[in-house]
């Protein structure tokens, strides 16, 4: 029999949940904040083997968007992965328009940073937009 076999820790589109380094708002950009300190491997603690996330910083690499708000720190929060899913507009987004995180894990129209998605119809800012998610 085969050893060291590769299992998936979570498979493409997925989502799951994740504990907070920082409160979160729902409809954000969440990017990895911490190491997971339990799990496959590691102690078992309180924290459930969840990823650590926090708003995503301004045009950086964001792994999901959070479900609802989680004022807690250490709270856990829902992160949806693929399809098209309501972001909160950090400023007006016109339908076709590639989208990247601001510094509060809102979309904004792509300058420098990742790219995140594409906006499926206009918005106006600090509304919801509906964001195609393309996080690869």
């Amino acid at each position: 029999m085969p050893g060291n076999d590769a299992i998936p820790f979570k498979r493409p589109g997925e989502d799951f949940t994740a504990a907070t380094t920082a409160a979160v708002v729902g409809k954000r950009f969440v990017a990895p904040s911490g190491d997971r300190s339990s799990g496959p491997g590691l102690a078992n603690t309180a924290e459930g083997s969840n990823y650590k996330v926090a708003h995503c910083g301004a045009g950086g690499h964001a792994i999901g968007v959070s479900k609802y708000d989680q004022a807690t720190i250490t709270g856990k929060v829902g992160v949806m992965r693929a399809g098209i899913v309501p972001v909160t507009a950090g400023a007006a987004l016109t339908y076709g328009l590639a989208v990247q995180s601001d510094a509060n894990g809102m979309a904004i129209p792509l300058a420098s940073g990742v790219k995140l998605g594409v906006a499926m119809t206009g918005a106006a800012g600090g509304a919801d937009a509906e964001i195609a998610l393309m996080m690869e």
